[in-house]
């Protein structure tokens, strides 16, 4: 059996991914095992949609430093107003595991700096990608244009093979 990893920021990005998933749920039933990660906004888009897509925080709980991503992501946050269609679990999660990665890329000084200056868009999620890609590990990763997430999983799929 193949399996397909979508994922995808909300909006338009998960308008558009929403009819692919769709048809691959549709016409490949059973060949094929279809896991859909809705990053931010996208997760209520997807479930809004029909699909039964799963939040980051849910890939990422098997990492061993999930309880870190939510401590960070708390102190990150804690000043910021929680978008209530993220809810505060994924707002953490999110902004828990980008800070982390940040900081085992360029260690913890740089990391506050580059945050401070960047906000969330500093954001590579290098490592977190890798995990989620050799955790789950799909023969295709489909996601759509946008500079952070998405971006890390191709990385991360190209350089598994």
């Amino acid at each position: 059996m193949k399996k397909i990893l979508f994922a995808s920021y909300g909006g338009g990005h998960s308008s558009a991914l929403i009819p692919v998933i769709k048809n691959c749920l549709d016409n490949f039933g059973d060949d094929v095992a279809v896991t859909v990660i809705g990053l931010t906004t996208a997760l209520e888009d997807y479930r809004d949609a029909g699909i039964n897509a799963i939040p980051l925080s849910d890939v990422l709980k098997q990492h061993e430093q999930y309880y870190l991503f939510l401590k960070i992501g708390e102190s990150l946050c804690s000043k910021s107003p929680i978008n209530s269609k993220v809810g505060e679990l994924e707002t953490f999660v999110y902004h828990g595991a980008g800070f982390y990665d940040l900081i085992q890329t360029y260690g913890q000084k740089n990391a506050q700096a580059l945050f401070k200056e960047k906000g969330r868009s500093i954001f590579e999620f290098k490592q977190i990608a890798d995990f989620i890609v050799s955790s789950l590990k799909p023969d295709l990763v489909v996601v759509t244009n946008s500079p952070r997430f998405e971006r890390a999983l191709v990385i991360s799929a190209t350089s598994e093979g």
